[in-house]
C-alpha cells in the first residue's frame, strides 16, 4: 500500500509538471502583439492611399488631413505616440498589411466577407453609403438601381471597387467597363466624355466630384437615400486579438464620448446615432 501511495503522489506530481511546462511552452511560443512592438517604439506605422475625405494629400507640401488622419492621430496622442504615414495604393494595400510594411491600414477599408478571410476589423469608425451615380444632367433614365440592368447601358466604374462588385453582380445586363484608378475619378469623367451613359461609385467620391467640378453639365443619383451601406474603417493583419481589442475599444470610446462626431463634422460626415455616414449638404 505504502508503494503505490508513492507511485499516485510521484505520477501526479510528473503530471502537474508536464502541464505546467506545456503551459510554459505555450507562453514562450505566443508571438508578441503588435501593442507591445508599438509601445517599445512609440510609433505606429499608418499605411494609406488618398480618399477624400477621409484621407487627403496636399501635393505642394504633402502634408495629409482627413477624417481617418484625425481619427489615427487623436488615438495615437492619448497614447503618447507618433503617427509614420506610409503611402500605398488600394491595389496592394491588403498584400502590404500582410508583408508587415505597417502596423494598420487607417482606410477607410470597406468590410466585405472575402477581405475578411484575409485580415481583421476592429470596430468600424464609419458607415460609407457604398453606391451612387453621376449621369449627365438631362438624362431621366434611371430611376432606381434596377433600371440601369438594360443591355444598351454602359456603366462606368472603378475596378476592384464594391460599384464594381456590385455591378457584375447584379447589373448583368449592362455593359460593364472597369477603369484601375485608385481615386474613381476617372471612371466618373466617362460620363463626360461620352463613352459611358452612367458612373456608380461610393456616395463621398461621387458627391466630392460634384463638389469640385460644378461647372460640369453632370447630377448625381442615388444620394440621398443609400442603396447599401458599408462599415469601414482600420484593416490589420490577422491574428492579433491585443492590438485588434485595443483599437476596437479605442473606436468605441471615441464614438461614446462625442469625439467621432466632432471630427466628421469637419468634412461634412454627419453622425446618425453612433454611425457616421456621408451626406450630401
Amino acid at each position: 500500500m505504502f508503494i503505490l501511495i508513492l507511485l499516485v503522489v510521484f505520477t501526479s506530481a510528473g503530471l502537474g509538471y508536464s502541464v505546467h511546462n506545456q503551459a510554459d511552452s505555450g507562453q514562450l511560443n505566443k508571438q508578441p502583439s503588435r501593442l507591445d512592438s508599438i509601445k517599445q517604439s512609440k510609433v505606429i506605422r499608418a499605411g494609406y492611399a488618398v480618399y477624400s475625405p477621409y484621407v487627403q494629400k496636399d501635393l505642394q507640401t504633402g502634408e495629409l488631413s482627413g477624417y481617418s488622419i484625425d481619427i489615427t492621430n487623436e488615438i495615437a496622442n492619448q497614447m503618447g505616440f507618433k503617427v509614420e504615414y506610409i503611402e500605398g495604393s488600394w491595389q496592394t494595400a491588403i498584400a502590404d498589411l500582410k508583408a508587415d510594411k505597417f502596423d494598420l491600414l487607417i482606410g477607410p477599408l470597406f468590410s466585405t466577407i472575402p477581405r475578411a478571410m484575409e485580415i481583421d476589423y476592429p470596430t468600424p469608425y464609419s458607415y460609407v453609403s457604398s453606391l451612387a451615380a453621376i449621369v449627365k444632367r438631362g438624362d431621366v433614365r434611371f430611376d432606381s438601381i434596377t433600371s440601369l440592368n438594360q443591355s444598351d447601358i454602359v456603366i462606368s466604374v472603378p475596378q476592384g471597387w464594391f460599384a464594381h462588385e456590385y455591378a457584375n453582380k447584379y447589373l448583368t445586363k449592362a455593359t460593364i467597363r472597369p477603369y484601375q484608378d485608385s481615386s474613381g475619378v476617372l471612371a466618373l469623367t466617362n460620363v463626360v466624355s461620352g463613352n459611358a451613359d452612367i458612373a456608380l461609385a461610393d456616395s463621398p467620391t461621387v458627391q466630392q466630384y460634384l463638389e469640385n467640378n460644378p461647372n460640369q453639365d453632370v447630377k448625381g443619383l442615388f444620394l440621398d437615400s443609400p442603396i447599401a451601406v458599408s462599415p469601414a474603417g482600420f484593416g490589420i493583419k490577422q491574428g492579433d486579438d491585443q492590438w485588434l481589442n485595443f483599437l476596437s475599444l479605442s473606436i468605441q470610446v471615441m464614438k461614446t464620448d462625442g469625439t467621432l462626431k466632432q471630427l466628421a463634422s469637419k468634412y461634412h460626415l454627419y453622425s446618425l446615432d453612433l454611425e457616421t455616414k456621408y451626406l450630401p449638404q
